[in-house]
């Protein structure tokens, strides 16, 4: 349901293969290029990043994303995305925001 997710269990495996930061960059960029393109003008809102911090924290997670992309990650997936449909609307879905959590600060 998204187009990023820190959880390396909801990614392909071969994704998490990619060490090197460069391939892994270019591989989530292109991956998120190609689905929302090919999906543009029939999907009009995108899930682009879940789940990005830490719980009960407003610090990111460092998970593959962030150790190999960068902590500018999320910004990155949401610029893609807007590029390959400037029309949709983007989504951060985070869990237990409403419980006051420093991550709804974040």
């Amino acid at each position: 349901h998204t187009l990023v997710w820190g959880k390396a269990s909801a990614n392909p495996p071969w994704l998490m293969a990619l060490t090197d930061p460069v391939d892994f960059r270019a591989a989530t960029l292109d991956a998120i290029t190609t689905e929302v393109t090919h999906f543009a003008g029939r999907v009009d809102r995108w899930d682009v990043v879940n789940e990005p911090f830490l719980p009960d924290t407003a610090g990111l997670d460092h998970n593959a994303f962030y150790d190999r992309i960068g902590p500018d990650y999320v910004d990155v997936a949401f610029r893609t995305a807007h590029a390959a449909d400037p029309s949709a609307e983007l989504w951060l879905n985070e869990a237990s925001l409403e419980r006051g959590h420093s991550r709804a600060d974040a």
